[in-house]
C-alpha cells in the first residue's frame, strides 16, 4: 500500500488530470456545470458531466468557456471589424465582386458582402501602424479612407471605395475633384468604409476563438466536436471545438451596476470627505472585502445617499450581496438600512451591521427604475456606509 502522503499526491493528480481541459458552462442563476460539450441546439446546451447528461436552457446560458485565449498570431494577417461587430484576425483575404473571404489562423473560413466591412488592417502587430491607425479611427469622417504606409507614417487619404477588379487585385477609389484610380489592394495598408447600416438580426452570443478571433452569432449548432455560427451577416462558419476558447451569451444578460452610469445619484458629491458613490472599491478606495471575501464587484454608498437606475422594463432580476468593509473606520459606526425602490414602490428593506453579510434578490420585470437609499444608523441618516457586493440586473 502506498504511504498516505503519497497516495493523496496520487488521488490529486488524478483529479487534475480527469478536470484539465473540462468544459465549463455559468448559468445567469449562479450555477456552473463542468463536463464536456455534447451539442448546442436551439433550445439547449447538454454538457456530459461524469455519467450525467446536463441540460440547459439557452436562455440561461451565460459563458461557456473551453479554454485560454493564446496572444493573437505574430506573423503577417489582418485584422477586419465587420458591421455586426465580428473582430478577426485573416491569415488571407481574397475579394470576388462583391464578396470577402476571409481566411482565420484557424483556417476556418467567413464569408461575407463587401458591404459588410467597416474597416481592414495589415500588419496590426506592428505596434507603429497599430498606434497610428488608432488614432485614424479617432479621427472622425464621412468619407471611406485608404491607409497607406510610407516611411514610418501611415497616411489616411478620404475619398469613395468602389468596386473590386475583375481580378480580385485591385479596388476602384475615387477623391473629391479628383480622377478615380484602382489602387492595387495588396499595396494599401487597410481601408476603412464609412457605414450606416446594421444588421437585421440581433446577435446571441459571442463566439471568441483560441487566436482571439471575436464571431457575433445569431444562432449555434454543435455536435461536440464542430460548432456552426450564424452570423447577423448571414455567413455560416463552421469551427473545430479544438479552435474555440469561449461562447459569451452575456450580451447585457447580466449587467454589473458598477458598470453602469446612475440616471440620478444624491446632490452632495463628497461626505465627510468621501465620495457618496464608488464603483468597484470600498469606502477609502480598496479592492473590496466583506467578512474575508474578496469581491471584484460592487458600489459602496454614504449613508444619507440615493442612488437610481434606468432598466427600462429590460430586466428581470437584481441580486447584491450587502455588508460593510470593516476595515474602513466609517464602516463600524452601527447598523446601516438599504431599502431598494421599484418605480417608487418600497421592495426592500435591510438592515445590516458590519457583522453581517446579507443577500438580497428582487424580482424586476417591467419595471422601468431602480432606487436605492441608504439610511445611516443616527437620526441624520448619514455617517457609516454599505457595499453592494456583487450588484447586478440580468434579463
Amino acid at each position: 500500500m502506498l504511504p498516505h502522503r503519497v497516495s493523496l499526491a496520487v488521488m490529486a493528480f488524478l483529479i487534475a488530470a480527469l478536470t484539465a481541459g473540462a468544459d465549463e458552462l455559468k448559468t445567469l442563476g449562479g450555477k456552473s456545470v463542468e463536463g464536456k460539450l455534447k451539442r448546442i441546439d436551439a433550445d439547449s446546451i447538454v454538457i456530459e458531466a461524469g455519467n450525467d447528461a446536463v441540460s440547459t436552457p439557452l436562455s440561461q446560458a451565460l459563458l461557456l468557456e473551453f479554454r485560454q485565449s493564446r496572444p493573437h498570431p505574430d506573423g503577417d494577417h489582418y485584422e477586419v471589424r465587420l458591421i455586426d461587430d465580428s473582430a478577426l484576425f485573416a491569415k488571407y483575404i481574397a475579394y470576388s465582386g462583391k464578396d470577402v473571404q476571409i481566411t482565420l489562423a484557424s483556417g476556418g473560413q467567413v464569408k461575407v458582402p463587401l458591404s459588410s466591412l467597416v474597416w481592414v488592417l495589415k500588419d496590426p502587430q506592428n505596434p507603429t501602424i497599430k498606434k497610428q491607425f488608432q488614432n485614424v479611427l479617432k479621427a472622425k469622417t464621412r468619407s471611406d479612407r485608404i491607409l497607406i504606409f510610407k516611411e514610418g507614417e501611415l497616411n489616411a487619404i478620404d475619398g469613395i471605395l468602389g468596386e473590386i477588379g475583375a481580378d480580385g487585385k485591385t479596388i476602384a477609389f475615387k477623391r473629391e475633384g479628383n480622377e478615380g484610380i484602382t489602387p492595387r489592394l495588396d499595396l494599401l495598408q487597410g481601408m476603412t468604409f464609412f457605414r450606416t447600416e446594421v444588421p437585421k438580426d440581433s446577435a446571441v452570443c459571442k463566439v471568441v476563438s483560441v487566436d482571439g478571433d471575436l464571431l457575433m452569432a445569431t444562432k449555434l449548432e454543435a455536435d461536440g466536436t464542430m460548432l456552426t455560427a450564424t452570423t447577423p451577416l448571414g455567413a455560416k462558419v463552421p469551427l473545430k471545438n479544438e479552435t474555440l476558447a469561449r461562447l459569451d451569451f452575456n450580451l447585457g444578460r447580466l449587467t454589473f451596476l458598477s458598470d453602469v452610469e446612475p440616471s440620478k445619484l444624491s446632490d452632495t458629491e463628497f461626505l465627510g470627505g468621501f465620495p457618496t458613490y464608488r464603483k468597484d472599491v470600498n469606502q477609502d478606495g480598496r479592492p473590496i472585502v466583506l467578512l474575508n471575501q474578496n469581491f471584484a464587484k460592487g458600489i459602496t454608498l454614504e449613508g444619507g445617499v440615493t442612488v437610481e437606475y434606468n432598466l427600462n422594463g429590460k430586466y428581470k432580476d437584481f441580486k447584491a450581496m450587502v455588508g460593510v468593509d470593516t476595515r474602513a473606520a466609517e464602516g463600524a459606526l452601527g447598523k446601516t438600512t438599504v431599502v431598494v425602490y421599484a418605480d417608487g414602490e418600497k421592495k426592500l428593506t435591510v438592515g445590516v451591521s458590519p457583522t453581517e453579510l446579507k443577500p438580497i434578490a428582487l424580482n424586476v420585470k417591467d419595471v422601468g427604475t431602480l432606487r436605492i437609499v441608504v439610511e445611516g444608523p443616527n437620526f441624520t441618516g448619514l455617517s457609516a456606509y454599505v457595499t453592494l457586493a456583487d450588484a447586478r440586473i440580468s434579463q
